[in-house]
């Protein structure tokens, strides 16, 4: 240890000083300068330089070449200064080679720590680092933003195929989303028969984010039309002579639904011509194929004929004005009527073949 009360050092003052291993100059002291070969020829020595010394003199001269740890504020005047043909500034930042004379170096620096902060996807983060209040020196690394990492695109329909929605989500940060919503045209792709039900396409307009791709899809959303039934003309069993339910098929695709059926002149109900109100249930389940009801019956009541399996054909005169809605439920019945009469009206608000 030299004191601060020593004012000089004399040249080689510690050279070859063999086993010498640490010199301490205190700070504080009115040296300035160190002399030449000062502690050359000593191998393996830390030399704490206090800010007090203004310039050492070339390393070469100074070091010999030995291996030397030389440790100084990182503000001290020798340092910073470049006062004579080197300059110790070389080591600033740490332990490193000075380029010629081999010496190493530790700067003492007056460090303050900094909080690390995590990238975002889209601005840079860093590490925890430390800074110097006396110099420049700083431990920053900035840590590069993320960038997003979007998830696959979720396209969703609204109700009725009039607008798609595209949705994709970063898995580095979920609250980053982006979403877009555009109109969609359609057409018929398949149309509806009678038993099948049609298709339709749907076509999204172009996304204005390139991510998001142009969408179609394909729905079996037309009801099929069902069969526009028609009815050839039944024939009335008279007396001896076997009548026949016409045969019902549909106009559009021709499908016989029922083909024609015998009403046997053995299997008529003959309503007596006194009758001239049919009252309730009052044939429900009968087994006639079919049914004359007389002339100036004015009325047929709730489930008359209902749930006649054998039911085929029902004559009903102009007098009838009043059927009631379920008097024939239950049975596949034909009524011959005449035209235009309240009997025809009532078969074609309910799609019950009928012919004169």
């Amino acid at each position: 240890i030299i004191p601060a009360s020593v004012k000089t050092i004399r040249t080689g003052f510690l050279q070859n000083s063999y086993g010498l291993r640490e010199v301490v100059i205190e700070p504080g002291s009115n040296l300035t300068e160190l002399p030449t070969q000062f502690i050359s020829g000593c191998n393996d020595i830390t030399l704490y330089i206090p800010d007090n010394i203004q310039h050492c003199p070339d390393p070469i001269n100074y070091y010999m070449d030995n291996d030397m740890l030389i440790v100084a504020n990182c503000s001290a005047p020798v340092i910073a200064s470049a006062k004579g043909q080197y300059s110790w500034g070389v080591a600033r930042w740490g332990d490193e080679n000075e380029k010629r004379s081999g010496a190493r170096y530790r700067l003492i620096h007056d460090l303050v720590h900094h909080d690390g902060q995590a990238p975002t996807c889209d601005a840079d983060g860093w590490a925890p680092y430390e800074t110097c209040t006396r110099c420049d020196f700083t431990s920053y690394k900035a840590i590069p933003a993320l960038g997003h990492d979007w998830g696959e695109v979720r396209y969703e329909w609204n109700a009725d195929h009039t607008k798609l929605t595209a949705t994709r989500v970063c898995a580095n940060d979920p609250s980053h989303v982006e979403t877009e919503t555009v109109s969609a045209t359609s057409a018929v792709a398949l149309a509806p028969t009678c038993t099948t039900e049609g298709k339709t396409t749907y076509f999204s307009a172009a996304f204005k984010n390139p991510a998001f791709t142009i969408q179609t899809v394909t729905l079996a959303d037309i009801p099929a039309s069902g069969h526009n039934r028609v009815c050839d003309p039944s024939v009335a069993a008279t007396g001896s002579t076997n009548g026949a339910r016409g045969a019902e098929y549909c106009a559009v695709c021709k499908a016989v639904i029922q083909p024609e059926r015998i009403v046997s002149a053995q299997s008529v109900l003959r309503i007596p011509a006194m009758i001239k109100q049919i009252g309730e249930e009052a044939f429900e389940g009968g087994a006639a194929q079919q049914v004359n009801i007389p002339a100036g019956t004015r009325s047929i009541g709730s489930k008359a004929f209902a749930d006649c399996n054998n039911l085929l054909i029902a004559v009903i005169p102009s007098s009838v004005s009043e059927i009631a809605n379920d008097a024939f439920d239950g049975s596949d019945v034909s009524v011959i009527c005449p035209n235009g009469c309240y009997a025809a009206d009532w078969c074609d608000d309910r799609r019950i073949p009928h012919n004169p």
